[in-house]
């Protein structure tokens, strides 16, 4: 589908439509930082947040949460592939967890994403006509929402069960 520059024009050379596509998403996903900065106060309450590492049970019960059907991230990992062999897949990325958490430092995949174009209402040569989506691997994923919901709150039970913990 040939794109429009910004003069309107119709750019039919494939390596200019994905400049102009790369330059729209540029625009559109790196605006500048607000004129006022938050400074929250600090906090009242010194909580006692667990820091340790994701254990078998927490992982293997985020594999068996995996929504299928979604598209992979950089990274080619499905949540099928995951959920096809969940004892070797706990172990592997238990692992993983492990020493992200010892290292404090996330593969360089899991910095990256694929950004997806889908259409919107419009003239579709229109590239402001478009939304971009990022897909993301889905061991990140996997391991967020380990850190969201698995573990537990400092102020008793889950973090999807307290109330708190989502404010």
């Amino acid at each position: 589908m040939p794109v429009k520059d910004k003069q309107d024009k119709v750019i039919l050379i494939e390596r200019e439509q994905a400049a102009r596509w790369k330059q729209h998403f540029q625009k559109v996903l790196n605006q500048p930082d607000p004129a006022e900065s938050a400074d929250p106060p600090p906090s009242e309450v010194n909580l006692d947040i667990e820091t340790k590492p994701p254990n078998t049970t927490e992982v293997r019960s985020a594999i068996k949460n995996l929504k299928n059907g979604k598209a992979p991230g950089i990274d080619s990992l499905q949540a099928e592939l995951l959920k096809a062999d969940v004892c070797t897949s706990t172990r592997l990325l238990t692992d993983l967890f492990r020493k992200i958490c010892e290292k404090e430092e996330v593969p360089k995949d899991w910095r990256q994403g694929f950004i997806f174009k889908l259409p919107k209402k419009g003239g579709l040569s229109n590239c402001n006509n478009w939304k971009g989506i990022t897909l993301l691997s889905v061991p990140s994923k996997l391991f967020c929402w380990i850190l969201k919901y698995a573990a537990p709150c400092p102020t008793g039970g889950l973090r999807e069960e307290t109330d708190q913990c989502h404010k």
